[in-house]
């Protein structure tokens, strides 16, 4: 696989904020994120259906699916940074155009359903993803946390990355393509195109969720 990795993200690109999954939960962090980045020192497109409520979700998977391809073929847009998760994500993977994502590879960073887009880009595309904070509930919320934000930034602008693991279970050693992300997600995936072609380490995450349903999950 020839993975593709967007390039860097520099002061006074735009960074664009999609709505892929459920209803916006708060305008307002919505909104504190736009601000957050723009005092950051970068410009911010926001996705036409971010406020839209369509039954439980972020509007319809057509508006969904629209402001995908309209943000990749955006030359303007270099960062993609979904708004929140929740559910939604997995009713677009089979309309997407993924040739539009890898002719125009840029970073999508997010996390929780939004593993179902990242997951299927790479597979699809060969785009490398980020497994990162959403606008709403990271880079909206009042009180950030620092660790995360800082995190983000080292991470999309270096060859490396670095992770001091707080409890290990077993040692060794690996090596492979990180790849993962929500678990309940990852499962739903199961019956799609959607695993590498090689060698990878899996990593996942998952919340409020009893640990006879990760060991099924698992």
């Amino acid at each position: 696989m020839n993975i593709i990795k967007p390039n860097p993200l520099q002061k006074g690109d735009t960074i664009a904020i999609l709505a892929t999954a459920g209803a916006v939960e708060s305008k307002e962090n919505v909104l504190r994120a736009k601000k957050f980045f723009e005092n950051e020192g970068y410009k911010v497109k926001i996705s036409d259906n971010a406020f839209s409520e369509y039954r439980y979700l972020s509007g319809t998977d057509a508006e969904k699916i629209k402001n995908i391809h309209n943000f990749f073929e955006d030359d303007e847009v270099k960062a993609i940074i979904c708004m929140r998760g929740g559910y939604g994500a997995i009713r677009l993977i089979k309309n997407i155009n993924y040739e539009i994502i890898k002719n125009n590879p840029k970073i999508f960073c997010g996390y929780s359903d939004i593993t179902a887009l990242s997951l299927m880009m790479l597979k699809h595309a060969n785009l490398m993803t980020y497994s990162g904070p959403l606008a709403q509930s990271d880079f909206g919320v009042e009180k950030q946390n620092k660790n995360t934000i800082k995190s983000f930034f080292e991470t999309i602008n270096n060859e490396k990355f670095e992770y001091d693991a707080p409890e290990t279970y077993r040692e060794g050693v690996a090596e492979g393509i990180l790849w993962g992300g929500n678990l309940a997600t990852v499962t739903s995936l199961c019956g799609q195109d959607f695993i590498p072609n090689e060698g990878f380490i899996f990593f996942t995450e998952e919340l409020n969720e009893p640990a006879y349903k990760i060991d099924k999950m698992m």
